[in-house]
């Protein structure tokens, strides 16, 4: 029974591959998987050593006694096994090799099995349960009960003739082999309860290494448990940590709405009385101490509206408005303003304009405005002598747009190259010996940085410290075409200034003497009420008004409430009245409550006089 010993190919059954609890937990944590891998690997390898060197005594028996044909199959299945480890040692699958085993083995079984006349024996059955159990674990449950059907067909078929005596085919003139030598006997039994040993002990390490995981899992759910309670907690924070945050933020908006009402309001009568003065006092002191107190409360609506427009920036709501201007005339402007605070310091602020500008460009010439006093405000403050020069000049020029720089330089103390791109930050301020009085609130360059960025422009810094600095700002701006007019341009000119009947509703008093004094002098009719209530009571009476004047913030009734009745009352002529809003409140938010409200246009405080006009006639009705 030697040639049975060439089922030696149960030997690398101990790779024990398929075995379900090992797969399971394989699954679950791969560092084991790979660690009974590289144990099934190992093991395969050294029987498929062990194999081949226990079957040299039996290939040398069968060639001795004559068999040729096994002797040769032996050697030819030892040499398949001798690759074994070569095939894993090259980091092949152990699939491959275990069908490597399978097929010779089952083909050896069965030659051996048939070689022994159909004759069965313990061997036989050792080395065949190998074969199978080998399988079963290798292959899977599927392969060994086919290699199992397999394996019973020639035992079935041997078997049977071995009983009835029938005769084998290429077996005359053999005799039935004599038993084999008792290392042939004992190996399979000893192949056998080896992989049987490794199984358990396999089977014994996953069952350990599976409670492990178990207890592992219950800590890391408590932990999870632990954690997800504090990430529920956190979350609880957030989300009144957010809820404060909005409120704050709700607060603040208040809070900078309230401020504008209040800076505003008092100072539309300042600015607004100091002008009527001015056109009535004649005396020189008298002037320059009007210039003064115009010059600061317009530096103090400045600061203001800075600070207001920082925090528009801030919630991305500052507005870039699109209108006909005239970019020369509204530098000179700007620039003549600051001329009474040059004289004070007796630093020279005038400006030069490129005459090829052209008069008609579309933008917002407000911010053009901003930008200007913010540069020459701050070139101002540092500049103790020599001169602020606003320079305009013309770049490019085709049928579209107009491609302009303009240059704002000043001969004060510059900027080091340390500070310089420091400069254009939020609250940042220069600050030196010669400087630390100056003051300012560090915003200025800042919004003028994101004003530019708006207007898709850019701006750049020369500068020498002791010699002075150069702003350079590059925008574009479309022409403006023909049929874009002006805000006043609205048929209504200065013949009919004298026909306008106005309803002025405003509680404070100086403001309201303001805005009835800019509307007397064009000859405009103006009926006055003190609040909302009573003009009601006079809207009820009369709606003869080309336009109603209503302030926002009234006690009784306030100015969205008076909208909001003229607006309902659809049945008279009352709801078609022209509404122009007067809000010290300059907010986005106010601004969007007044377009739902029905309002036609809205002036901020103070009021400018131009402004004013342009906008009263833009908006005037017709009167029912």
């Amino acid at each position: 029974m030697c040639s049975t010993f060439l089922d030696g190919r149960v030997l690398p059954y101990l790779m024990l591959i398929e075995d379900p609890t090992f797969g399971r937990n394989f699954e679950v944590n791969k560092p084991e998987a790979q660690d009974a891998e590289q144990v099934r690997r190992s093991l395969t390898t050294k029987l498929s050593v062990v194999y081949c060197v226990v079957a040299a005594p039996s290939i040398v028996g069968f060639a001795m006694q004559g068999r040729m044909p096994q002797a040769g199959l032996a050697a030819f299945a030892v040499f398949l096994y001798s690759l074994i480890p070569v095939m894993l040692k090259r980091g092949a699958s152990l699939r491959t090799p275990a069908w490597l085993f399978v097929g010779v083995g089952y083909v050896l079984t069965t030659v051996n099995f048939y070689c022994d006349f159909g004759e069965p024996s313990f061997l036989m059955g050792v080395w065949g349960a190998n074969l199978l159990l080998y399988t079963n674990i290798v292959l899977g449950r599927f392969s060994g009960i086919l290699i199992t059907v397999m394996y019973l067909l020639p035992i079935i078929v041997f078997g049977q003739m071995h009983r009835i005596g029938a005769e084998f085919p290429l077996l005359s003139g053999y005799d039935p082999l004599p038993p084999p030598p008792l290392l042939v006997q004992v190996a399979p039994i000893l192949f056998f309860l080896y992989i049987i040993l490794e199984y358990l002990r396999l089977e014994a390490r996953s069952r350990q290494r599976l409670t492990e995981t178990v207890a592992e899992k219950t800590v890391l759910n408590c932990e999870l448990r632990e954690a997800v309670k504090e990430l529920s907690r956190k979350e609880k924070d957030l989300k009144e940590a957010r809820k404060r945050a909005e409120e704050q933020a709700e607060l603040r908006k208040r809070f900078l709405s309230n401020i504008s009402h209040e800076i505003r309001t008092p100072l539309n009568g300042i600015i607004g009385m100091s002008r009527f003065l001015k056109e009535s006092v004649q005396q020189p002191g008298q002037l320059e101490d009007l210039a003064t107190l115009q010059y600061s409360a317009e530096n103090l609506l400045f600061l203001t509206n800075n600070i207001l427009d920082f925090r528009k920036m801030e919630e991305g709501e500052l507005r870039q408005e699109r209108h006909p201007f005239d970019l020369g005339a509204t530098l000179k402007h700007s620039v003549r303003l600051w001329e009474w605070t040059g004289q004070q310091k007796r630093v020279a602020v005038h400006a030069e304009v490129d005459p090829k500008l052209p008069r008609r460009m579309l933008g917002d010439g407000n911010r053009v405005t901003q930008i200007v006093n913010n540069m020459v405000s701050n070139a101002l403050r540092f500049t103790e002598e020599g001169e602020v020069k606003v320079c305009a000049r013309l770049v490019a020029l085709d049928d579209e747009r107009a491609s302009v720089e303009i240059d704002v330089s000043d001969t004060g103390i510059g900027i080091a190259p340390e500070n310089q791109k420091k400069i254009f930050d939020s609250f940042f301020q220069v600050e030196t010996e010669g400087t630390l009085g100056t003051g300012g609130t560090g915003l200025g360059l800042a919004i003028v940085r994101d004003l530019l960025h708006a207007m898709d422009g850019q701006i750049r810094l020369s500068s020498e410290v002791g010699k002075g600095s150069v702003f350079t700002i590059s925008v574009s701006f479309p022409l403006a075409e023909e049929k874009d007019q002006e805000l006043g341009d609205t048929g209504l000119g200065a013949e009919k200034e004298s026909e306008l009947r106005i309803l002025l509703i405003e509680d404070n008093s100086v403001n309201r003497m303001v805005a009835r004094r800019l509307l007397e002098r064009r000859g405009a009719v103006v009926v006055e009420a003190a609040d909302g209530v009573e003009a009601t009571e006079i809207l009820e009476k009369d709606q003869a008004f080309h336009l109603v004047l209503v302030d926002l913030r009234m006690p009784r009734m306030d100015g969205f409430e008076v909208l909001r009745w003229i607006r309902s009352h659809t049945e008279s002529s009352v709801a078609g009245l022209h509404v122009v809003a007067l809000t010290a409140n300059v907010m986005e938010e106010t601004r969007r409550a007044l377009k739902e409200a029905g309002a036609n246009a809205f002036l901020s405080k103070p009021l400018k006089e131009e402004i004013f006009w342009k906008t009263v006639l833009a908006h005037s009705g017709e009167v029912a």
